[in-house]
């Protein structure tokens, strides 16, 4: 059974409005596709914690399977902060689908920002390379991983950096033949 989040909990980004303005100027498949979902945005946590550790749970490996271990790694543990994962029992986290090395990864993200090495709230004055070597530093969070982070949770760079993945061009393409099957080029 997945994860229900209270959408109550979550926010809109705060650059969302603008954003779904200038896409819908400059690009007639997206202006139909947001004006027929009118009330549909981007939702995050706000949490950069969480949207890491669940980048690392579900690196590769498919989306079903990583939401079964999330599940099962969130039973256990209850509160994902840095504090609670960085103390729980490693035999434990084995038991919920985790590998050793991804329980590797979640204790040094969690030491990473037990450790203040890395404060969502600073990167807001951090260039993209610099934001981009500082998670880098974390074992088992590359490029991708950073790329998520700004994608799937926004508002936990304040400054609310885009970064396109393979993900959101496959959703933008799927949305694109839903509104305008007829401008399918393949």
């Amino acid at each position: 059974m997945p994860v229900e989040w209270n959408i109550d909990d979550m926010s809109v980004p705060r650059y969302w409005k603008r954003a779904a303005r200038e896409l819908s100027e400059r690009d007639v498949v997206l202006r139909k596709i947001i004006a027929a979902t009118p009330g549909l945005t981007l939702r995050s946590r706000g949490d950069a914690f969480h949207t890491l550790a669940r980048s690392i749970v579900g690196q590769q490996i498919s989306v079903k399977a990583a939401d079964s271990i999330w599940q099962k790694f969130n039973a256990s543990v209850h509160t994902i902060a840095p504090h609670t994962v960085h103390k729980h029992n490693v035999d434990r986290l084995r038991t919920c689908g985790l590998s050793h090395s991804k329980i590797t990864y979640l204790q040094d993200l969690s030491l990473h920002f037990l450790e203040k090495k890395l404060v969502p709230e600073k990167w807001d004055e951090m260039s993209d390379d610099q934001l981009i070597i500082e998670l880098t530093k974390v074992k088992g969070i590359g490029r991708r991983d950073v790329s998520n982070l700004s994608s799937d949770a926004a508002e936990c760079v304040p400054d609310c950096r885009s970064r396109s993945t393979a993900r959101d061009e496959s959703a933008l393409q799927q949305g694109k033949t839903l509104i305008a099957p007829q401008n399918r080029t393949n």
